[in-house]
């Protein structure tokens, strides 16, 4: 279990490890008032370049940057403004190969220095962004060095940043840098990256710290949703002490809700366990799912399980009504529990919450864990997740049973959107998604020496 741990947790941070067209490189900025200047025939070009750039004259542009370059007394600083046009021009073109190329020759050229402070940062955080994707990860591990002196990364750059030092097999400073951005997401009051869970998690498992490892699993499937890492958990779970038969198959249910990959057996085992506990409706349900998913086929066990359960759904149908009067008017509420669970495998949750409520009120029942355990689960099947939460937080029992109702207390959770990030700060960063840009606005040329 541990190696296939490990392994899911690398593919899915490889997985996620191209910035891609979705990240923003920020505007550029004006020039029309700085110092030092470009030589005058290099401006008159770059202004040319930048025209037919905006108008989507992309070959005129590419000639115009040239021309920009042929001259054979080109100061540092002329260099650097070619590459920043040249990258305007390739971000256009969403070649980002060739922008990357160019940010990275701006940030190594003599005259960096003389760009302002702020645009110096916007410049290396562009730069890094593109590295990134293209992945030239010791690159963006180089560039985050040199933003950091000034200014601190934001959650998203910590990400990437994480990621450059994984694939570069530093997994000491990958997961350092993975736990900044989620600390820094989660204060921020946003979704930690995706990317970042997964390079902790390798991390973790690479350490041997399988608990770490779960509970980032747990993030990941709370705020993501993949239904391999609810099924991952539910496997682990499966392990608990006190495992018994009606605590597997609340495991099963979960497994079902959540959508994860099942096999032929727990299929036929879910269903076996609902037989064995008199809920053939839901063992009619579950073989069905399992025929569907194409996971089944009637033949053999799955055609003899299929044959006994719908023959007692059959039955069960049509005593339901009697049995529903009968827990009525029953002055314990066991059968009331035992009803609700009934219910739940016709799919219906607001009968079983209802039955359950009333079994509950009724008390007298040997294990009122199980009635506060159908209650929970039913409410968060119906959609009522907050009050599936509180009720789930009353189940007791063994570890099984309390792992099984953290976890349904964890789907519940899952479910609902998380709230909208705060407003957005000004910042000298740039965002990170998104690929855009606009041209720089203006060159003032120097003006050439007098005769």
């Amino acid at each position: 279990m541990k190696k296939q741990f490990a392994r899911a947790a690398l593919a899915a941070a490889l997985l996620c490890s191209s910035a891609g067209a979705a990240m923003m490189i920020s505007t550029a900025p004006a020039y029309a008032a700085e110092t030092p200047h470009v030589t005058r025939s290099v401006g008159v070009a770059l202004s040319a370049a930048i025209k037919a750039i905006n108008t989507g004259d992309f070959k005129t542009a590419a000639d115009k940057l040239t021309e920009a370059g042929s001259g054979s007394d080109l100061t540092d600083y002329d260099k650097l403004k070619i590459n920043q046009v040249k990258g305007f021009l390739a971000l256009k073109q969403q070649d980002y190969n060739t922008a990357a190329t160019a940010f990275e020759a701006l940030i190594v050229s003599p005259a960096f220095g003389d760009l302002p402070p702020d645009e110096q940062t916007t410049t290396l955080h562009n730069a890094m962004i593109l590295s990134a994707q293209e992945k030239h990860w010791p690159n963006v591990i180089t560039i985050a060095q040199k933003i950091e002196k000034t200014t601190p990364l934001d959650y998203k750059s910590d990400s990437v940043v994480a990621q450059a030092y994984y694939l570069t097999n530093d997994y000491p400073n990958a997961k350092i840098y993975a736990e900044k951005g989620i600390a820094a997401a989660t204060a921020k009051g946003v979704v930690p990256e995706k990317a970042a869970y997964q390079i902790l998690m390798s991390a973790q498992v690479k350490n041997n710290n399988q608990a770490g490892a779960i509970k980032t699993l747990e993030q990941l499937a709370l705020h993501y949703h993949a239904a391999d890492d609810w099924g991952r958990l539910i496997d682990m779970a499966m392990s608990s002490k006190g495992l018994d038969e009606l605590d597997a198959l609340y495991y099963y249910r979960l497994r079902f809700a959540a959508g994860a990959t099942a096999a032929s057996d727990d299929y036929q085992i879910a269903a076996g366990i609902a037989l064995h506990q008199g809920y053939p409706a839901e063992a009619e349900s579950v073989l069905e799912k399992g025929l569907s998913a194409g996971t089944l086929s009637d033949s053999g066990k799955t055609h003899s399980l299929l044959e006994k359960a719908r023959h007692d759904a059959s039955a069960d149908r049509r005593s339901l009504a009697a049995v529903a009067k009968s827990a009525a008017h029953s002055k314990e509420g066991l059968q009331e529990v035992k009803l609700a669970e009934d219910y739940w495998g016709y799919g219906r949750y607001q009968d079983a919450i209802a039955a359950a409520q009333s079994g509950l009120a009724k008390g007298g029942l040997k294990d009122p864990g199980e009635g506060y355990y159908i209650l929970g689960i039913s409410q968060v099947a119906a959609g009522q997740y907050a009050a599936g939460e509180a009720t789930l937080a009353k189940v007791d029992g063994t570890g099984a049973r309390a792992r099984g109702a953290y976890l349904w207390t964890l789907y519940a959770k899952s479910k609902v959107p998380p709230p909208p990030p705060p407003a957005a700060t000004v910042t000298a960063q740039p965002p990170t998604e998104g690929v855009e840009a606009a041209a720089p606005t203006a060159y003032r040329s120097r003006a050439p020496p007098a005769a």
